[in-house]
C-alpha cells in the first residue's frame, strides 16, 4: 500500500533521492549550496536504495525507513550521517539504525521535502506519520530509530556498547537489578489482588 498525502498544498519542492553518502558536513559551503537547492526546513525521508524504484515520488510508502523533520534539513540528515559512520558525538535514531543493522551507507538515500514557511514542517510530518499509522501501524519502517518508545533498548544498546568502566557498568547492573525487583513485587501485589 503505498499513496500521496492529501493537501500537500505546504510542499515548495522535493529533492531526487540523494545518496546519504554525499551530504556534506553541517555549515560548510557545500551544505549551504544544498539547503539554496532544496530548502532549509521541510521533512526528509531516509530509504534503502533497493526500494527506490518501488516507493518513486509517493511519501506514504511501507518501505520508507525513516521520516523526521528540521528546520535544517542539511544538517540534520548530515548528523544522520555521522551517526551511520560511527561519529562519537552525532547522534540521529535513523543513523543508528544503519550503523546496528549493518546497512552500507552507500545503500541509503535521503530526499528532501522542503515546506513553504518553517513552521509546517511540524504539519507535515504529522500528516505523513498519521497516513502511515492509518496504512502501516507504524510512522516508519525502521521503528527502532524512533527517538521515542520504540528506539529506547537501540538507543540504550548504543550507549553501553560505549561504556569502558567496570565501576560504571556494575553501577547500572545493581540500578537496574533494583528496578527489577521494584517491578516484580509490583506486579506480585497486583497478582494478589485479583
Amino acid at each position: 500500500m503505498k499513496m500521496m498525502i492529501e493537501h500537500e498544498d505546504c510542499i515548495q519542492g522535493v529533492s531526487p533521492w540523494i545518496p546519504l553518502k554525499e551530504f556534506p558536513s553541517a555549515g560548510t559551503r557545500a551544505a549551504g549550496e544544498m539547503e539554496d537547492k532544496y530548502g532549509r526546513y521541510g521533512v526528509y525521508q531516509i530509504v534503502e536504495k533497493q526500494f527506490i524504484a518501488e516507493i518513486t515520488n509517493y511519501l506514504v510508502h511501507e518501505k520508507i525507513g525513516y521520516t523526521g523533520r528540521s528546520t535544517n534539513m542539511p544538517g540534520r540528515v548530515y548528523q544522520c550521517k555521522a551517526a551511520a559512520t560511527g561519529g562519537a558525538t552525532a547522534r540521529h535514531g535513523a543513523g543508528r539504525y544503519i550503523r546496528q543493522n549493518g546497512i552500507d551507507i552507500s545503500d541509503v538515500f535521503v530526499r528532501l521535502i522542503a515546506t513553504i514557511t518553517q513552521g509546517q514542517e511540524n504539519q507535515l510530518e504529522n500528516k505523513i506519520h498519521t497516513k502511515c499509522l492509518e496504512l502501516f501501524s507504524q510512522r516508519y519502517l525502521w521503528r527502532s530509530a524512533s527517538a521515542g518508545d520504540d528506539g529506547f533498548l537501540s538507543e540504550l544498546e548504543d550507549r553501553i556498547a560505549n561504556i569502558d568502566s567496570i565501576d560504571t557498568l556494575t553501577t547500572m547492573y545493581n540500578m537496574m537489578d533494583e528496578r527489577a525487583k521494584e517491578l516484580l513485587y509490583e506486579d506480585y501485589k497486583k497478582s494478589l489482588r485479583n
